[in-house]
């Protein structure tokens, strides 16, 4: 039998740690001549790891010119290869354990002015954008949460002086995944790009002065990610029990099993500029101050639509503005109603009125939301011009009650893709 004691290089976790990540589950097992673990996974770097091949890898990495470590070669279990794996500072989950949790994007915001508004707008958008790609970003995440104002001297410490200090969170659903974006969206793209890597968030909850600590609702591993995220400008992805930040932001579940918006304090916009969370005639926070913008998104996002319908089979199409955008009709009598919502933006959520939500819930006919997020406009020509933009139709939507925020008729969107 291997004797796990030797192991004990640092060096030899992060390569193991990052073979993973590279080869991928599947790839990585075969390598090494493994199974799938059945109860026993490591958590590392946002990766779930099976345990006794990770041990394998490890032990590769550290001893090259001994033999590499077969399956009968040591025990598995907590008291021997779980062991081992957490002598070398690493978290040992059971199968069990890792249903109560969630894939977490954190990112940490800088105290600075410039960091504050980016936030502030990242979040009144409903966008939240990276100059640079990471592989983090196109592994599936449900939330993404921001941190910000830790009582220290913020993430670039120790952890022990890290966990001491509290922190102050916002709690982001993940309703746009990622996708690489052609449209400027942020106040400082007017020349070009900056963050086209982006993903649509929905805000759901703030917590101000949460403990740092492993003890506090964001456990050992989500407050290590936060720090890593600040220590390194990046996105870190991580496993949290998501259910703990919660219930210390009173979040209920709906009985369908997502967060109920219905039942939150909804957000509170600042007057943003520039390209805003799609919304038609609502007036409110999130628009853009420049009329001309707002129109030319709005005529192309339902210019897209009725192509899209039209490619659909619905010959006859009606453009009415209110109380809805399009009626579809066929020459058998059938009919559909259509509200169209544009924005340059990643269309996680949309702005609805009071008579469209009721539109929604009663239309005889079928009332289908049509949202058409990352449109391109160029405002050195006049007037304006829209490009590009990419649709997704949502047929006889009805206006969840727990997808809505009632405070400001703010409703997330269900069904973008992941797009490289």
């Amino acid at each position: 039998m291997a004797t796990l004691s030797d192991l004990n290089d640092p060096r030899a976790v992060a390569a193991a740690v990052a073979e993973f990540r590279e080869l991928g589950r599947q790839r990585f097992l075969e390598r090494y001549g493994f199974s799938e673990s059945r109860t026993y996974f490591v958590q590392a770097g946002g990766q779930l790891i099976d345990s006794k091949p990770l041990v394998a890898a490890i032990w590769r990495h550290q001893f090259r010119d001994r033999p590499q470590l077969k399956p009968e070669d040591f025990s598995g279990g907590i008291d021997n290869a779980g062991r081992a794996l957490r002598r070398l500072g690493l978290e040992v989950v059971t199968q069990r354990e890792l249903e109560l949790l969630s894939p977490v994007l954190f990112v940490w915001s800088a105290k600075s002015d410039t960091g504050k508004q980016n936030l502030q707008y990242g979040l009144d958008t409903r966008t939240w954008g990276f100059k640079d790609y990471q592989q983090e970003l196109q592994e599936p995440s449900e939330w993404l949460i921001f941190g910000s104002e830790h009582t220290g001297r913020g993430p670039r410490q120790q952890t022990e002086e890290w966990q001491q200090g509290s922190i102050d969170l916002v709690l982001c659903e993940v309703g746009a995944p990622y996708y690489r974006a052609s449209a400027p969206h942020w106040p400082d793209e007017a020349d070009g790009l900056k963050y086209p890597h982006r993903l649509g968030i929905t805000p759901v909850a703030r917590l101000r002065s949460v403990s740092a600590s492993s003890s506090g609702p964001l456990g050992a591993a989500g407050s290590e990610a936060l720090r890593l995220a600040g220590t390194g400008n990046r996105a870190v992805r991580e496993w949290v029990d998501i259910e703990a930040l919660l219930l210390a932001a009173g979040v209920k579940r709906s009985e369908s099993g997502v967060p109920d918006l219905s039942r939150t304090d909804g957000w509170s916009d600042s007057s943003s500029e520039a390209a805003a969370r799609p919304g038609r005639r609502s007036g409110g926070a999130g628009r853009s101050a420049d009329a001309e913008f707002n129109k030319v998104v709005e005529k192309r996002a339902v210019t897209l639509a009725i192509e899209f319908y039209r490619g659909m089979g619905w010959p006859e199409i009606e453009e009415l503005g209110r109380p809805y955008d399009l009626i579809c009709r066929r020459p058998d009598g059938s009919e559909k109603h259509v509200e169209v919502k544009g924005t340059t933006g990643a269309g996680a959520d949309v702005m609805f009125t009071p008579n469209e939500v009721h539109h929604f819930r009663h239309c005889p006919h079928g009332a289908d939301l049509v949202v058409v997020r990352d449109i391109e406009v160029d405002r050195t020509m006049t007037p304006y011009r829209a490009t590009g933009g990419e649709v997704l139709q949502i047929p006889d939507y009805e206006a969840p009650p727990e997808d809505l925020q009632a405070s400001a008729w703010i409703a997330r969107v269900p069904g973008w893709p992941t797009r490289p």
